[in-house]
C-alpha cells in the first residue's frame, strides 16, 4: 500500500538555471505528478471496490435501526476502507494542485528564443485583455451528454481562453491534455467566441467540469483542433 504522496521539494536551493532548464524541470516534476496522480486514483479504486464488495459506501450507516452494528457486513473492513479513502482523496487534492503550480510555470513562461520584441509598457490590465480577443482553436464536434454539452459548448465555438490557456502559452494544443486531466471533477472558467467571422459574434464564458464516467471517451467529449 502506497504511503502518502512524496511531492517534489519546492524552492530547494541550488545553482541558477536557465529559463528553459527551469521549464524542462517543471514539465517533468508534472510528468511524475500524473504518474503519483494515477496511482493514488487506482488504490482508491481498490478500498472502493472493497466498499461495494460489502455492500457499503463511505455513508451508508454502520448501525441497523435500533442502534446496533449492523450484522451483514464486516465493520472492520468498512471503516478500514474508508479511512484509506479519505486519506488518499487529500492526497489526490495535494497532487492536483501541485500538478496546476507545474503546469502553470511550464506554460505561463515564454518559450525560449522568441522572447517579444521591445514595445511600450500596456497598461494594467491591457495586454490580458488583448490576448483572450485571439482565437487558437475551434470546437468541431460536440457528444451528447458530455461535460462539453452540458457546459454549453456548441461546435464551431472558437476558444478565447480555456483555464488558464491562452493563444501565446497553449503550445500548439499541447498544453490543454494536462490541464484537463489535473481538472478532473474540478470546474475549468473557459472563454469562447460564438457566431460568424473571425474577431466577431458573441464572447461566452462558461465553466466545464471535466469527469469519466459520462458515456464516452475522454473527459470533455468534444472534439478541439487549433486555428
Amino acid at each position: 500500500m502506497m504511503g502518502p504522496p512524496q511531492l517534489p521539494k519546492r524552492g530547494a536551493s541550488g545553482p541558477s538555471s536557465s529559463p528553459s532548464s527551469s521549464t524542462d524541470r517543471a514539465r517533468e516534476e508534472a510528468r511524475e505528478l500524473m504518474l503519483q496522480k494515477d496511482e493514488i486514483e487506482a488504490e482508491i479504486g481498490v478500498h472502493s471496490s472493497a466498499l461495494k464488495s460489502q455492500g457499503a459506501d463511505m455513508t451508508c450507516p454502520l448501525v441497523d435501526l435500533e442502534g446496533f452494528p449492523r450484522s451483514d457486513m464486516d465493520l472492520v473492513a468498512v471503516r478500514t476502507a474508508r479511512f484509506h479513502v479519505h486519506r488518499l482523496r487529500n492526497d489526490l487534492q495535494a497532487v492536483m494542485n501541485r500538478i496546476e503550480e507545474k503546469l502553470h510555470e511550464v506554460y505561463a513562461k515564454p518559450e525560449p528564443g522568441k522572447a517579444a520584441p521591445e514595445a511600450p509598457a500596456p497598461t494594467a490590465g491591457a495586454a490580458g485583455a488583448v490576448d483572450e480577443e485571439s482565437e487558437w482553436a475551434v470546437i468541431k464536434g460536440v457528444m451528447p451528454g458530455s461535460p462539453a454539452d452540458e457546459a454549453g459548448l456548441k461546435r464551431e465555438d472558437r476558444i478565447l481562453r480555456f483555464g488558464a490557456l491562452k493563444a501565446r502559452n497553449n503550445d500548439g494544443l499541447k498544453a490543454l491534455p494536462p490541464l484537463v486531466q489535473a481538472h478532473e471533477n474540478r470546474p475549468i472558467q473557459i472563454v469562447v467566441r460564438r457566431g460568424e467571422g473571425e474577431g466577431g459574434g458573441e464572447k461566452v464564458r462558461l465553466g466545464l467540469v471535466p469527469r469519466s464516467g459520462w458515456g464516452g471517451r475522454g473527459l470533455l467529449g468534444c472534439h478541439i483542433v487549433p486555428l
